[in-house]
């Protein structure tokens, strides 16, 4: 920016009404002061707007292991998990090859910390952190659904192309992922599948 290799977008942001028609928490994204994202003059707008990164899931298997609604907690849906892999169903399909496993960690860590706080250590927030008590409980949840085998087992070994064709294939009950991806499944797959947020930690709590 100092170097005048990207372009300030203030003066479009005025001509075009862009903060009158994209949501400030939007815009935050693209605002830049001194270094920390969220506020300052815009440098991009509107690329964060739109796509939802949420819990994909199997509506045939579902319905097999008596999953009738969607958890209201993340204990509930661990709960349908252990269903699932007593009924020999793999619980979640990721792909790790690609490092896809971070869309569930950074939804468990915003679950935990807080949207904001996960924001701060986004945004380079002075004081921002990952070493708090919250994001160490939202590593171990992660950490204990692997050691409890609710990951398909290639989970390291493939990418999301991958990934995909085992969840449209009926291998597995969830995939976190982001709204993207209805593009990249096959057409005879719509209607077998749904996507809901993952859950807060217990029922009515905030998402």
């Amino acid at each position: 920016m100092k170097d005048g290799l990207i372009t300030n977008l203030d003066a479009y942001d005025k001509a075009y009404g862009w903060d009158a028609k994209i949501p400030s928490t939007v815009l935050a994204a693209g605002r830049v002061k001194d270094g920390v994202i969220g506020s300052g003059s815009l440098y991009t707008a509107g690329g964060a707007a739109g796509p939802l990164v949420g819990v994909f899931y199997n509506r045939d298997l579902a319905q097999k292991v008596g999953m009738s609604t969607v958890p209201a907690s993340l204990d509930e849906m661990e709960g349908v998990m252990k269903k699932a892999k007593a009924a020999g169903i793999t619980p979640i399909i990721a792909s790790n090859a690609d490092g896809l496993i971070g869309h569930l960690y950074s939804l468990l860590l915003s679950q935990y910390m807080g949207p904001q706080k996960l924001l701060d250590v986004v945004w380079h927030t002075p004081g921002a952190t990952l070493d708090t008590e919250e994001a160490k409980a939202a590593t171990a949840k992660l950490e204990s659904w692997m050691k409890a085998g609710y990951f398909n087992s290639d989970a390291n070994a493939i990418n999301q192309d991958a990934s995909y064709g085992q969840f449209a294939g009926g291998k597995g009950l969830f995939m976190v992922q982001g709204t993207w991806i209805t593009q990249a499944l096959p057409t005879s797959f719509n209607g077998h599948y749904g996507i809901f947020p993952l859950p807060p930690k217990t029922a009515g709590g905030s998402w």
